[in-house]
């Protein structure tokens, strides 16, 4: 089974499962909530192929709404990184206002410390 049309008119869960190439238990849960119309025959899910369609078509909406969303929104400062940009403190300024070192300064200031004792030579002629 591998389109809707394949299905048969009243479908159980596994086989709506296949056609949207998701598990048993997400299709029986999208039934629960009631974004997947079902209705129950000897306690197991029935879906009509109209339900799966329907089903489809409010997710590609709610998907492309949301896209929509995403783009439209303008930055509240233009000038400003996004908010997923990894923010850059110069040398020799704390990151902070109190003038303490930020955890990422400390950090990058062992990493070079390390790095720098890497690079020297071992003095006791051991490589290990």
């Amino acid at each position: 089974m591998r389109s809707i049309d394949d299905l048969p008119e009243r479908a159980l869960v596994p086989e709506v499962a296949q056609v949207l190439r998701a598990s048993p238990r997400f299709v029986s849960n999208e039934c629960l909530v009631g974004r997947l119309r079902a209705f129950k025959v000897a306690g197991r899910y029935q879906i009509t192929r109209e339900a799966v369609r329907a089903y489809l078509a409010e997710r590609e909406a709610e998907a492309e709404a949301a896209r929509r969303r995403r783009t439209e929104e303008a930055p509240r400062y233009p000038d400003a990184p996004p908010a997923n940009a990894l923010s850059f403190t110069p040398p020799g300024e704390s990151g902070t206002s109190a003038g303490a070192p930020t955890a990422a300064a400390i950090a990058c200031q062992r990493a070079r410390a390390n790095a720098e004792r890497l690079r020297r030579p071992s003095r006791s002629g051991n490589t290990t």
